[in-house]
């Protein structure tokens, strides 16, 4: 069975562990804000979903 606020729990936690851990402009941060907005977008959740999507975004684009 598909638990996605499970997932979503997991994701929240590798993010603030990236946060501590990583410089902002590490890409796997980009990466957990890419499956945050995936597992938000299975809920329904579209605002979030989109918000952590733009957050992948404009991480990608400092990373490059």
């Amino acid at each position: 069975m598909l638990d996605y606020n499970r997932a979503l729990e997991y994701y929240q936690k590798a993010l603030l562990m990236q946060r501590k851990h990583l410089v902002p402009t590490h890409p796997a941060r980009a990466t957990s804000y890419y499956k945050m907005s995936c597992v938000l977008q299975l809920l329904g959740e579209l605002d979030s979903a989109t918000y952590y999507a733009r957050l992948a975004f404009k991480q990608l684009q400092h990373t490059s």
